[in-house]
């Protein structure tokens, strides 16, 4: 489900990156704790590391 919405959002040009490379980059960042720049509510809420400023 969640590689179809990515490439519905690479379609529409929202993203120029495979869905499948995007998938194993957000887990690898969720591995690492890194930081995730987002300014989706709903994200912010849930992952203790997202950030919006």
């Amino acid at each position: 489900m969640v590689l179809l919405e990515i490439q519905f959002l690479r379609e529409a040009g929202k993203l120029d990156i495979r869905p499948e490379r995007f998938l194993k980059d957000m887990k690898q960042a969720a591995f690492n704790e890194a930081p995730l720049l987002t300014r989706d509510k709903n994200i912010l809420e849930h992952y203790h590391r997202a950030v919006w400023d």
